[in-house]
């Protein structure tokens, strides 16, 4: 009446089991390509807002140096010793920069030929501004030689 149960050789309902193996499988591999894709678009935008602010705080302190350089031997006198930060100084990429100029004390060098020298020191902070908030700072040591008596 009833046909003989085989177990052993039965393969009915098989490639349903593969079938959704192989479907599980896949999904994972898919969920893991989307998070890695996602993890590198994340560091690729985070990676040219830093190269962004940075340009705009190099920006600043090269406009300081230009400056600082077009004084000549009449180097400017800031209150205090510093010109602050206050508005920016400019924009680059639509980032504003602004820079701080503090003048160091000068520095004595041993005479040579040519009579007294002396090292005229500032030291430049130049920020990155996006919205009022600092994003990036570069501070910069820029020194002119001044030697007199020839």
């Amino acid at each position: 009446m009833y046909p003989d149960l085989k177990l052993i050789d039965n393969e009915r309902g098989s490639v349903i089991v593969v079938a959704l193996l192989l479907l599980v499988f896949l999904t994972i591999i898919g969920i893991t390509a989307t998070t890695n894709t996602r993890t590198e678009l994340n560091i690729t935008r985070n990676n040219q807002i830093y190269k962004r602010d940075f340009y705009a705080a190099d920006s600043g302190w090269r406009e300081a140096a230009i400056n600082l350089q077009n004084f000549g031997m009449a180097y400017p006198v800031y209150s205090g010793g510093v010109k602050a930060f206050g508005n920016p100084d400019g924009s680059l990429n639509q980032i504003d920069y602004a820079y701080e100029i503090t003048r160091l004390p000068i520095e004595e060098i041993s005479p040579g030929n040519s009579g007294a020298c002396k090292n005229v020191i500032f030291q430049v902070k130049s920020r990155a501004m996006k919205d009022g908030e600092r994003t990036q700072e570069i501070e910069a040591r820029l020194v002119k030689l001044c030697c007199g008596g020839y």
